[in-house]
């Protein structure tokens, strides 16, 4: 149960900070800010290993091998978790875009209709 509510927590926490990324450095991104951009790689990269890898020793920790029920009902939540965050995360960054013009396809609607 701990190890579960452990994977929904760090699954949860690595998106939220993909989110919060993607939220801050709008209006880097808008003016194509190549060093907020490559940083957002290495950002979303780095938070993504770094919270299996806390998942993975938490287990270790706790005395649950990685391959037991257990440990994989704790890589189901996370998985879980981190989708279900990511997908509204997704979902607000084409609204974004779409609403600042960044989306290509409303750029060539605009040229074809002129």
């Amino acid at each position: 149960m701990t190890v579960t509510l452990a994977g929904l927590l760090l699954g949860s926490a690595w998106a939220g900070v993909v989110a919060w990324y993607l939220l801050l450095t709008r209006s880097y991104r808008q003016v194509r800010n190549l060093v907020v951009i490559g940083l957002g790689y290495v950002l979303v990269g780095t938070v993504s290993i770094g919270s299996l890898l806390l998942l993975f020793s938490f287990c270790d920790t706790v005395g649950i091998v990685p391959r037991s029920s257990s440990g994989n009902a704790a890589l189901s939540a996370y998985t879980i978790s981190c989708t279900s965050v990511i997908l509204f995360t997704i979902r607000a960054e084409l609204r974004w875009r779409k609403s600042v013009g960044l989306d290509q396809t409303l750029v060539s609607k605009r040229r074809r209709k002129k």
